[in-house]
């Protein structure tokens, strides 16, 4: 099993059924049925994204060498999956945030950027970060999501309503890019890894 520090929390949390892989009641209750409202103040954003955290590395403590190899659909295995979230959750602090440019940050070129195929990004983002151990997938994950959470600390909620200037794609509230990259981000591959990690069970 994978050392990590000890996580102080009061936490309901209880062991799958299936796998005995570890999680929160009420997310695992809940997790296929996303709440689709909008945070509606900067505490609510802030209380959502650290609660799925909470959820995120408390299962990935839970995880030994063997589940983290193991793959689901697509081939892609647990370690895959937190590194698609380190990924993003960095863009998210670097684009979103820090205003650089999304081919800088994905390191792709601005032809891929413009067509934006999803699946073609996360392929290459794959490909190139498969071969990080789950240490530095986690020191990653661990200093964008930091990062992130010092940002917002400092906003005002009234300017995460206001169009992302930096979104290429389309005009929508910097609220949703934050959201979407983070804590309903979590929940998406939580629940693909749970799937995973309880078939061979």
């Amino acid at each position: 099993m994978i050392a990590y520090p000890r996580l102080e929390r009061e936490a309901n949390l209880s062991r799958c059924e299936w796998c005995g892989c570890l999680g929160s009641r009420e997310s695992w209750k809940d997790m296929n049925t996303m709440d689709d409202s909008l945070p509606h103040d900067n505490a609510d954003l802030l209380n959502r994204i650290q609660s799925e955290w909470w959820v995120l590395l408390e299962t990935m403590a839970s995880l030994d060498e063997r589940q983290l190899a193991l793959a689901g659909e697509g081939q892609w295995t647990v370690k895959d999956h937190l590194a698609h979230l380190a990924a993003w959750e960095d863009y998210l602090l670097r684009h979103h945030f820090q205003g650089y440019p999304s081919e800088v940050v994905l390191e792709t070129g601005r032809a891929a950027i413009e067509s934006f195929d999803e699946n073609v990004m996360n392929a290459v983002l794959q490909e190139r970060n498969r071969h990080l151990t789950i240490q530095e997938i986690t020191r990653r994950l661990e200093i964008a999501h930091a990062q992130v959470m010092a940002v917002l600390a400092e906003k005002e909620f009234d300017e995460l309503l206001k169009p992302d200037p930096t979104d290429d794609i389309v005009s929508r509230p910097l609220l949703e890019s934050i959201v979407y990259n983070t804590y309903e981000h979590y929940q998406e591959h939580l629940k693909t890894i749970r799937k995973i990690i309880c078939i061979p069970c």
